[in-house]
């Protein structure tokens, strides 16, 4: 496992990196997979109030030996808040016979937001709003990875409440199968980054 952060701050920065490498390895005789991880966030002023965040959360992984497949335990999921707003959470991915996320070998999930202090409430250090887009996907393979592409626009609003970190996000997808678990309010309590 590799990190290396050069956030401005660790709650609301507007300047800096943060990127984290991880490698997985299952011991030979036990549960054989790997999986390679790899996130990039990387916050760049536009001006002193508006800041522009992209994000990027990639991975690849499988079984090897006497395991043909990446076990169920370690399978990639994305959607919902933190991942591809605007779908319910770990929903975007293969799916069984009734439906239900079974998650995969491969992700990549990247998102683009528009980061600005809210108007009229310019001196409130503790709030934030932001347009974003998000897109990305979870498969098995490559082949046809274009296809289960999911994307979505929306905006979202941080507070860090006496409470904790309270994020609230509204997503409108731009690109779904009629098949997926859509959820355009989405609510998270806690970690911002």
């Amino acid at each position: 496992s590799w990190n290396r952060d050069s956030r401005n701050s660790a709650v609301f920065p507007d300047e800096g990196s943060y990127q984290r490498f991880r490698a997985e390895l299952g011991a030979p005789g036990g549960v054989e997979y790997f999986k390679i991880n790899y996130r990039h966030d990387l916050f760049y002023p536009i001006t002193e109030d508006y800041t522009l965040l992209l994000k990027a959360d990639m991975g690849v992984g499988d079984g090897y030996g006497d395991h043909s497949t990446l076990p169920f335990f370690n399978r990639y999921y994305a959607g919902g808040e933190g991942s591809i707003r605007g779908f319910e959470g770990n929903s975007i991915g293969p799916v069984d016979n009734a439906g239900g996320a079974v998650g995969g070998n491969i992700k990549g999930v990247f998102n683009a937001e528009v980061i600005l202090p809210i108007p009229l409430l310019e001196s409130v250090k503790s709030t934030r709003i932001s347009g974003f887009v998000d897109m990305g996907t979870v498969a098995n393979n490559t082949s046809g990875l274009s296809d289960q592409l999911r994307a979505s626009a929306g905006v979202t609003a941080k507070w860090l409440s006496p409470v904790g970190p309270l994020t609230f996000s509204w997503a409108k997808p731009l690109k779904k199968k009629s098949a997926d678990k859509l959820e355009a309010f989405q609510f998270r309590m806690g970690q911002m980054f």
